[in-house]
């Protein structure tokens, strides 16, 4: 009798082993496929990862490309008004004189608008003289007088000063020499 309880022993060892063999298989195969899927998801994410990477790595090269090119735009700007704030200078200024007329001659260092002064006579009517090379003819002055006068550059703070003597009327019939003229910087 003991070998048949050995036997129904062994039987019910057996039975419960092939059980827990099923159990353990299942659980691996659980275990598998979860591992599986994890992997797989891992992958996923590790492509999502190298593409947002890549797009942020062109991202911020497009970035750098074009702060790059606003700030060559500003400078380019900034430049540009630097020039066009920057006051023009007056300079080579030269009066012809006669009896009753005075050419009044210069230059500025950029194109300007300047307006002419004369002491008597106030500014000029005939306005603004716009260019880099100016020139303004003041009629109806009287033979043999000084006149002073300011050249100035409209919205600039330079001007210029000087002064003319008109030829009198003896001197514009005998000779055709100019008369003094003196300057004021």
């Amino acid at each position: 009798m003991e070998t048949t309880k050995f036997i129904a022993v062994l039987a019910v060892v057996v039975i419960l082993g092939l059980g827990s063999l099923y159990v353990v298989h299942d659980f691996l195969s659980t275990v598998k496929e979860e591992i599986k899927s994890t992997s797989e998801e891992f992958q996923q994410t590790a492509e999502i990862s190298r593409e947002a990477a890549q797009a942020g790595k062109e991202s911020i090269e497009n970035t750098s490309k074009e702060a790059q090119e606003a700030i060559a735009e500003l400078r380019n700007a900034t430049e540009e008004a630097k020039e066009r704030i920057t006051p023009a200078k007056i300079s080579d200024v030269e009066v012809e004189v006669a009896a009753t007329r005075a050419t009044l001659t210069w230059k500025t260092d950029k194109s300007a608008g300047c307006i002419v002064k004369i002491d008597r006579l106030g500014q000029l009517p005939g306005g603004v003289s716009y260019g880099i090379n100016h020139k303004e003819v003041i009629h109806a002055l009287c033979p043999g007088k000084t006149y002073y006068y300011t050249i100035e550059v409209v919205g600039g703070k330079d001007y210029y000063s000087g002064s003319f003597i008109t030829k009198s009327l003896t001197d514009w019939r005998h000779s055709s020499s100019t008369s003094t003229v003196t300057h004021e910087w």
